[in-house]
């Protein structure tokens, strides 16, 4: 079973999303504004990146993959601290030695987008 890690702004993401990852996938979101998905088999942890708790599902976890919502996805102006949480999350990730770092974005973050794509390479 492969753990995966969704993270940012998760909030719009809907139980289907969920069921179609398949069954040998094991769903964590750790979002300060998650929304509980009844019934979805998704493990829920209402803080982010930007908490000390973030940290410790490393420990608990041993995740594939972690995925990165950007703000601007849900179709809002993004946040003054959204390139902070995703430092954190990349961070974390990269000493956590975990597989695969997803940055879900749109059109309208291109210009900070550039210099992280910049930060995953050097990773």
């Amino acid at each position: 079973m492969k753990d995966i890690l969704l993270t940012g702004s998760t909030a719009f993401l809907t139980k289907s999303l969920y069921r179609n990852l398949g069954e040998d996938v094991r769903i964590v979101i750790a979002d300060e504004e998650a929304v509980q998905t009844e019934g979805s088999g998704v493990k829920v942890y209402r803080y982010g990146p930007q908490d000390r708790s973030f940290g410790r599902l490393f420990d608990a976890y041993s995740f594939h993959t972690v995925i990165y919502v950007s703000n601007y996805v849900g179709g809002t102006d993004g946040d003054k601290n959204e390139g902070t949480r995703l430092e954190r999350a990349l961070l974390t990730s990269a000493s956590a030695h975990v597989d695969k770092f997803v940055y879900l974005s749109s059109i309208e973050s291109r210009n900070f987008a550039f210099i992280y794509s910049i930060f995953i390479k050097i990773l």
